[in-house]
């Protein structure tokens, strides 16, 4: 089944955009064919330099020395999905020429295997744009946020060192201690006394790698403009025409005090040898583990491109399953010349923008994708303790809280903390209008976390620390009202609704009350806990903090019925297109809805909402997921059609930028949401099949739910012909509803 979503071009590409994606472990290509030379764009997880910039690790280019317009001829280039490798070949029968491109899955490694019927000469070569000192310009600081907004200084990508040598070639940027954005933030943050929990992974920080090619020979420089960008090229060559030639080029990144310790740990890594076979084999079990295949049989409807792409994009989010940090939501690891250097994306590189970050992450529960969604919750696991301190520090309180707009230190990004704060903020708050006082993401990563145990079963207790004192600063940071209940005030429903004035620095003029996002949040958490717990000793504190929880927010719509409000009181006019008011239905719903719930919830969705913005499909919109949490068919339907149609780009799932960047990861990650609720839906014990799915498409597929379980369906004609329900003992919580 799954050739059939393998990714077949017969042309060569026009530039990175119209590029292939390729990775494993975490590292992802970026691979083209342009003028009849093969590139390569590799990154890694993790390769932050001084400036928090996330670095493009290098660009390759491969040609046929002899007879570069081979590639002209008969050309093919394909993904083989299921096993994770493109194949790439060219010319007449008898003289082809074909380049087989892997990745490890046990260590960070690109292979290059080149193979033709007649011997050429083959040239590789390193091209690098950090060659030389480059000024990041005003308007090239969306890569590295923390400088951005008024930071008063120069901000300078300064440059890697390359070592040419017999058969291979070294290359690294190694960060400079004195000039990194973490001593910047903590200065900028008042942070200084409590620097020492404060997290520092600029410190020492090395990335690059080793360029092995066996039978090569360095032939020596030469100079370029790719993209716009000006760049050094290092060159080989191999010492005779061949039949065959491989290239290796090993990644490493890592904080490392001593360079000869971190030039020995690559070299280590360059000398495990790493087996094809290996690699096609994990793909196929990850492939194997879930899926979902719509219209399998009819490859030329629009149903079945909504499935290929739903694997497609799968197969992007398996490329850093092992990463150090998460996959970004703006770009990934496969980002692409946009008109600035090759390390440009916005957003950031190390900035991690929570209701972003949250839509590449929530869909592994189902897909069953646990190791690689640890990534994430160890993310902030890992920053917690910093958190506290910094809470500590501002606000004289305990718990901790994470900024909407964070980065990889845990604290604020430097454009929205401020460079010229107004001095009406409160130390310790953002700056920025947008996402101040926005602190409900922290409750979803806390209900992620909850999720990943109801799911496996495995005792979360390494990230309690974190879910208490999200819970915990929440509990401190707002007062009770007369009734003795917490009042949110002042607040923000997401970055969308807030108080009279959005603009005011004065936060309770600013500021709405009891938001939807973060009461629903709360109760939702404090449920998730308790279950988890279950020892009525240890759930007493919490069963305290959700007697103290406000109600949700409910009025009464325009058609008279019941509906679910952004916020107990606010503003009407919306300062961004979210819709808070839905919370409640996605994603603080695991536990399952009340019927009543869903009528409001379906009486919300229908009330026009206040601008044409907040009907959109694009990037982390999910209006899909509204739509399938509350079964209405057509429009979830319609929603998926926006996220799973083609990219405007070459590669059917590079989708941006959105309101972010490209390839739009929240945009691929809201639509496998989407999808996912649309089959299957986890109430409490109850598993709920086609809550929301059109019974006249086929579909096939392999989800998990809570308590281990594993559900296989297919759907033909309306009718269920397949259903194996592991372990048996959950078939009677199936309920279908078609």
């Amino acid at each position: 089944m799954m050739e059939k979503y393998n990714v077949v071009w017969t042309s060569q590409s026009n530039g990175s955009a119209d590029s292939m994606p390729l990775g494993g472990y975490d590292t992802g290509c970026n691979i083209w064919v342009e003028n009849n030379y093969l590139y390569l764009y590799v990154s890694e997880s993790g390769t932050f330099d001084e400036n928090c910039t996330m670095l493009k690790l290098a660009r390759l280019r491969i040609w046929i020395e002899d007879r570069r317009e081979i590639f002209e001829k008969n050309f093919i280039q394909e993904l083989h999905l299921e096993e994770g490798y493109i194949n790439i070949q060219a010319g007449d029968e008898g003289d082809k020429i074909r380049f087989r491109i892997w990745a490890a899955v046990t260590k960070p490694e690109i292979h290059i295997e080149y193979q033709s019927d007649q011997p050429h000469s083959l040239r590789a070569a390193l091209e690098n744009w950090r060659y030389r000192e480059r000024e990041v310009s005003k308007n090239e600081r969306h890569q590295c946020r923390d400088y951005e907004f008024g930071y008063p200084g120069r901000v300078v990508t300064y440059p890697d060192v390359v070592e040419t040598r017999e058969e291979s070639i070294c290359f690294y940027h190694r960060n400079k201690n004195t000039e990194t954005a973490w001593n910047h933030i903590i200065q900028q943050q008042q942070l200084e006394s409590v620097q020492d929990k404060i997290p520092n992974p600029l410190h020492d920080r090395t990335m690059g790698g080793i360029l092995t090619m066996k039978g090569m020979q360095y032939s020596g420089e030469y100079e370029g403009i790719h993209a716009g960008t000006d760049f050094l090229g290092y060159s080989y060559e191999t010492t005779s025409a061949v039949t065959n030639q491989e290239i290796i080029l090993t990644l490493h990144t890592k904080c490392c005090g001593n360079m000869e310790i971190w030039k020995g740990e690559l070299a280590q890594k360059a000398g495990i040898s790493a087996v094809f076979e290996k690699s096609v084999q994990w793909w196929k079990n990850y492939f194997q583990k879930s899926y979902i295949y719509i219209n399998k049989n009819d490859e030329q409807s629009s149903e079945f491109r909504l499935g290929k792409n739903y694997q497609l994009f799968r197969y992007m989010l398996g490329c850093n399953y092992y990463g150090e940090y998460p996959t970004k939501f703006n770009g990934g690891l496969f980002t692409f010349d946009e008109g600035k250097t090759p390390d440009f994306r916005c957003w950031s590189g190390g900035g991690f923008t929570s209701q972003n970050q949250r839509l590449v992450y929530w869909g592994m529960l189902k897909t069953g994708d646990f190791e690689s969604m640890r990534v994430q919750l160890d993310f902030f696991k890992n920053l917690t303790e910093g958190a506290k301190a910094r809470v500590n520090l501002h606000f004289r309180q305990k718990g901790a809280f994470f900024y909407e707009q964070g980065n990889i230190f845990g604290t604020c990004t430097g454009a929205e903390y401020g460079w010229n704060r107004s001095p009406e903020i409160s130390t310790g708050l953002e700056d920025n209008a947008w996402v101040r006082l926005h602190f409900s993401s922290g409750l979803e990563f806390a209900l992620m976390m909850l999720e990943y145990s109801r799911y496996t079963g495995e005792s979360i207790e390494v990230y309690m620390n974190y879910i208490e004192n999200i819970l915990d600063f929440y509990m401190e940071y707002y007062p009770l009202d007369e009734e003795g209940k917490l009042y949110l005030f002042p607040s923000t429903a997401l970055e969308t609704f807030k108080g009279d004035d959005p603009h005011s620095k004065n936060d309770t003029v600013y500021g709405c009350a009891n938001p939807m996002d973060a009461v629903a949040g709360i109760r939702c958490v404090l449920e998730g806990l308790i279950d988890y717990l279950k020892d009525k000793e240890k759930t007493k504190k919490y069963r305290d903090y959700l007697e103290r929880c406000p109600e949700l927010p409910i009025g009464v719509g325009e058609a008279g019925g019941k509906v679910f409000l952004p916020a107990e009181s606010y503003s009407p006019k919306p300062f961004n297109c979210e819709l808070p008011q839905l919370y409640r239905i996605f994603p603080f719903s695991p536990f399952g809805l009340t019927e009543e719930e869903r009528e409001i919830g379906r009486n919300t969705y229908r009330q026009p909402f206040p601008t044409e913005e907040m009907y959109l499909g694009v990037s982390w919109h999910q209006n899909g997921i509204f739509a399938a949490r509350l079964g209405l068919i057509e429009e979830a339907w319609k929603y998926l059609y926006e996220k799973f149609d083609n990219a405007p780009k070459r590669f059917p799932t590079f989708w941006g930028p959105g309101h972010d960047w490209t390839p739009d990861h929240n945009h691929g990650g809201s639509g496998i949401i989407g999808l996912q609720e649309m089959l299957m839906q986890c109430d409490k014990d109850k598993i709920r099949l086609f809550p929301a799915w059109d019974k006249n498409k086929d579909v096939s597929f392999k989800l998990y739910a809570p308590q281990n379980t594993l559900v296989e369906c297919d759907l033909k004609d309306g009718e269920v012909t397949y259903l194996h329900v592991m372990p048996e003992a959950r078939k009677k919580d199936i309920e279908i509803q078609t």
